[in-house]
């Protein structure tokens, strides 16, 4: 199971692949080589029969999850808990030009949208 971190914090485009990356390096590890029986030789698994032979959902898609799941948390506490006023909290600053940070809520609105609820 993945930490709290998962749930708070917020992935870049970077973290993603290396992320994808390091997941596929494990399966393969763990699913090891197929034998071809056409070609006659042992080869590794493509991305496509490996992600058909693991029914787990995916490292990225379970951060979604729980941040998703974090948030309709936090939304149905009461409104005096701490991390429901710091969710709705505006702090009234400008973001920083150029390649712009997403924040948590940007991050929670596109989970939802890609699991095709409201974000």
């Amino acid at each position: 199971m993945l930490t709290y971190a998962s749930e708070t914090g917020t992935l870049t485009k970077r973290d993603r692949e290396q992320l994808n990356v390091f997941e596929r390096k494990v399966c393969r590890r763990i699913l090891g080589s197929v034998y071809d029986n056409e070609k006659e030789n042992w080869r590794i698994l493509t991305n496509k029969e490996m992600y058909a032979g693991v029914k787990n959902p995916t490292i990225i898609e379970t951060i979604m999850l729980n941040r998703l799941h974090w948030f309709e948390h936090v939304r149905r506490m009461e409104e005096n808990r701490i991390p429901k006023r710091v969710l709705y909290m505006n702090l009234e600053t400008t973001r920083l030009q150029g390649g712009q940070r997403n924040r948590w809520q940007d991050g929670v609105r596109e989970d939802g949208r890609l699991v095709g609820g409201e974000g």
